[in-house]
Formats: C-alpha cells, sequence, structure tokens
C-alpha cells in the first residue's frame, strides 16, 4: 500500500521532491497554511484552494504539496493582510456612502409622495368647486340658440332641459 501512495505522490508531482514537501492531513495542511482546519475546508470548497484526495472520493483522506499552498497562498488576496485590511476599509466607506444615499433618496421620494398627494386633492376640491359653479360663458360667435342647445347637457351626460 506505501508503494501505491508513493507512486501515485510521484506521479501528481511537477517539480522535484526536494522543493515539496507532502502534508498528509487537514491538520498538518492548516498548520503550515497558518489557518485553521475548518477555514482551509472551506477554502477547499469555494475558492478552489489545492488539495488532493489520492481515492478520489470526495470525503476521503486529502493531502497537499507545500509549493501547491505556497502558490495558492501567493495569489490569493489573503497573503497580505495590510492590502486586504485597506480594500476592506474603502469596501466600508463606499458601503456607508451608498447607504446614505439610498436614505436621501428615500427622504426626497417621501416628500415627493406627500406633495403629490397634496397636489391631488387640491385639484379633486378644485374639481369639486368647478362642478358647483355654472358652465363658463364661451366668448364664441355661435346663435344663442346653439348655446343652449350645447349647454343643455350637464357633465354628466343628463339633459337638463
Amino acid at each position: 500500500m506505501a508503494s501505491t501512495h508513493k507512486i501515485a505522490v510521484q506521479s501528481m508531482s511537477t517539480q522535484p521532491a526536494s522543493n515539496r514537501r507532502v502534508l498528509h492531513s487537514w491538520k498538518e495542511i492548516s498548520a503550515y497554511a497558518g489557518r485553521g482546519v475548518r477555514t482551509i475546508q472551506r477554502y477547499e470548497m469555494q475558492l478552489g484552494f489545492p488539495v488532493h484526495r489520492p481515492a478520489g472520493s470526495p470525503r476521503s483522506a486529502v493531502l497537499a504539496f507545500s509549493d501547491e499552498v505556497d502558490a495558492w497562498l501567493s495569489r490569493s488576496p489573503m497573503r497580505n493582510q495590510a492590502n486586504n485590511a485597506t480594500a476592506i476599509d474603502e469596501l466600508y466607506l463606499k458601503a456607508k456612502v451608498g447607504k446614505e444615499r439610498a436614505l436621501s433618496v428615500q427622504e426626497r421620494l417621501k416628500n415627493t409622495a406627500l406633495l403629490l398627494e397634496k397636489l391631488n386633492t387640491s385639484m379633486l376640491k378644485a374639481m369639486e368647486h368647478r362642478s358647483r359653479l355654472a358652465p363658463p360663458p364661451h366668448r364664441c360667435l355661435l346663435k344663442p340658440t346653439l348655446l343652449r342647445a350645447k349647454y343643455a347637457f350637464s357633465h354628466s351626460g343628463k339633459l337638463l332641459i
């Protein structure tokens, strides 16, 4: 069995064995990477952390190569904590500004809705008041009989005469 494992490790290797160390368990991989076991497992699932499973089963034993882990960590933004802190601060400030803008827009929308409601109420009152009044005189050159015929109907369409 040990010879089979040794062959599998050698076939996966792309560099000389002197630069490469084999990490044989989650605990060993996490200690080498400086992260917790659950974090490394999450990195594997979500971010493609380089873990090999010799049996091919998703729940089988794991192993990793130190040079692949180093390469993955150097490509990941988590290696440089100062840059991460700056990026997080920038993201936080953008989110804060976005929230303030959203609250401002929300307040303006509320004010606009109130103004529209007042305008609607005012227009309804004006229409009600106008319907109570007699129809306004037209300044046209129609004969009086035509004017009477024209105004013989109310706004509702009922005959008034």
